[in-house]
């Protein structure tokens, strides 16, 4: 896509000056967004490229996750335990 800017100081060969153009801006920001996505996709394992490298690992659990499975479990145990 190219947004015309204004016409060039020499005629072309049909007598009419030629028009100057150049890409329009929205297509170097969607080349560079585009290429940002990419970038984080392989980087946080979520493009197919990096999931075919990637080996089956067990992940750790943080304290805030170890934190959260346990207040989920008392919140079960207690509704258990209430007859919800």
């Amino acid at each position: 896509v190219l947004d015309p800017v204004g016409y060039k100081p020499i005629k072309a060969k049909n007598g009419r000056h030629a028009i100057m153009e150049r890409p329009h801006p929205a297509v170097s920001v969607l080349k560079q967004a585009t290429a940002e996505i990419r970038a984080l996709n392989e980087l946080l394992g979520l493009s197919r490229k990096s999931i075919q490298t990637q080996a089956p690992q067990a992940r750790t659990q943080s304290e805030g996750a170890k934190v959260l499975s346990l207040m989920f479990a008392d919140r079960e145990r207690k509704a258990k335990a209430a007859g919800a």
